[in-house]
């Protein structure tokens, strides 16, 4: 079933969803411009996601990187359940840190060649710091993400997760039972 989830003038498509489980691909959610309010109203709707296809990311696709750890922590802290399929395990999911290493050592070469050059566009320490660090700034919320990850997949988190849908419909079950009681005791 496809559903269209409305919020914040905003219309989020769902293109499969019942009994509380969605369903998406990873270019649907993370390569798709969706933001954290997106995946933070999806974990209000849904206590489970699957999301299927999920690849190898790297720096030269940090956009869907970066989209994914939003998602895996608005599912994280919303304590949904994840299913989810990849083209290798989670650990392997982000190639980053191979390439922020290589990066350093393309750019310190470059920064030694072009200033004994004396050229006037020289790679600046400032400039390099500042990529560099945008690469490990990626490379440490993956690492986050990852560790979520583990979690996540763990026997109890799936039990206490369930359990929690579990028991608020319980409770407004029961508080149905109690207005309903209420209401026949003033009539």
């Amino acid at each position: 079933n496809n559903v269209e989830l409305r919020f914040l003038g905003r219309a989020l498509c769902v293109p499969v969803a019942a009994n509380g489980v969605a369903r998406f691909s990873f270019t649907q959610l993370c390569k798709d411009a969706h933001s954290a309010a997106d995946y933070i109203e999806l974990a209000k709707h849904y206590h489970t996601l699957i999301l299927t296809d999920v690849p190898v990311m790297s720096m030269s696709n940090r956009n869907e990187a970066r989209r994914f750890i939003t998602l895996i922590d608005a599912l994280y802290e919303s304590h949904a359940v994840l299913i989810m399929s990849s083209e290798d395990d989670i650990y392997n999911l982000f190639t980053g840190k191979c390439e922020v290493d290589s990066f350093r050592a393309e750019t310190a070469q470059l920064t030694g060649t072009v200033e004994s050059a004396h050229l006037s566009e020289v790679v600046t320490e400032d400039k390099f710091n500042a990529l560099a660090y945008a690469g490990e700034e990626e490379v440490f919320a993956f690492q986050r993400a990852v560790s979520r990850l583990v979690e996540m997949s763990s026997r109890h988190w799936i039990i206490t997760g369930r359990n929690r849908i579990l028991a608020e419909n319980a409770m407004r079950q029961e508080q149905s039972v109690a207005d309903d009681s209420q209401m026949r005791s003033a009539a």
